[in-house]
C-alpha cells in the first residue's frame, strides 16, 4: 500500500512514505494532523490534511508473486523428474501472492474508508 495525495498546483501525486502507517490516525501521530511536503513536478511544498491522503495498491505484492512463481516453477519441474507429484511447489507461491494481494486491499479499504477528522470541511 502507498500513501499519494494530489498537489494542488499542478495537480501531479505526492508520495508520502508510509512503512509502518495502516491508518489515518497513525499517520496523524506520525506526522501530525497536517503535515507539509513538497512536490517533485513543481517544487511547491503544500500542506496536507491527514483527510486529504487516500491509500492505492503497490505493484511490489505483485512482482514479489511473480519472481517467486519462476523459482517454484523450476523447483516442481525438477521434483517431477524424480517422480514427486510437485503441485504445492506451484502452488505455494500463488496462494502466497493472492493472500498478500487480499491483505493489501483489505488495508487499502480500511485506510480510505476511516477519516481522521470527519467534521472538518472539504477543500
Amino acid at each position: 500500500m502507498k500513501l499519494i495525495s494530489i498537489c494542488p498546483n499542478c495537480r501531479e501525486e505526492i508520495k508520502i512514505p508510509s512503512f509502518w502507517i495502516a491508518d489515518r490516525i497513525d499517520l496523524a501521530k506520525a506526522k501530525g494532523q497536517e503535515f507539509e511536503s513538497s512536490c517533485k513536478r513543481c517544487n511547491k511544498k503544500t500542506i496536507i490534511h491527514v483527510d486529504d491522503v487516500k491509500a492505492v495498491a503497490d505493484k511490489t505484492v505483485a512482482i514479489i508473486g511473480l519472481i517467486a512463481f519462476f523459482p517454484a516453477l523450476i523447483a516442481s519441474y525438477f521434483l517431477w523428474q524424480y517422480g514427486f507429484i510437485a503441485y504445492a511447489t506451484i502452488a505455494f507461491p500463488v496462494i502466497a501472492s493472492s493472500s498478500a494481494r487480499h491483505n493489501q486491499r483489505t488495508k487499502i479499504n480500511q485506510f480510505n474508508l476511516l477519516h481522521y477528522d470527519s467534521k472538518r470541511n472539504k477543500r
